[in-house]
């Protein structure tokens, strides 16, 4: 698993004592063409929110499962309105 520049940065801060990496809020985006964000930008084709009342999903603490094996899930089913 790769990690975007810019978490590679704030973790490499966190360690250096440059600043404090705390959980933050998680978003769920969806994708057009079902590829994987590029590794290193983060970026990746998503629905256009233009005049079809998607909107990303916000993800709470709670709403994940553990992680393991570089991975991590949500517990739940994350609902889109339509």
């Amino acid at each position: 698993m790769s990690a975007t520049n810019y978490l590679e940065n704030a973790v490499l801060d966190h360690l250096v004592g440059n600043s404090v990496l705390t959980g933050g809020v998680i978003y769920i985006a969806l994708a057009t063409d079902g590829s994987t964000p590029d590794p290193e930008t983060g970026t990746f084709t998503e629905v256009s929110e233009s005049g079809t009342g998607y909107v990303r999903q916000q993800a709470a603490a709670g709403d994940w499962a553990t992680s393991s094996g570089g991975t991590v899930t949500t517990s739940g089913n994350i609902q889109f309105p339509v």
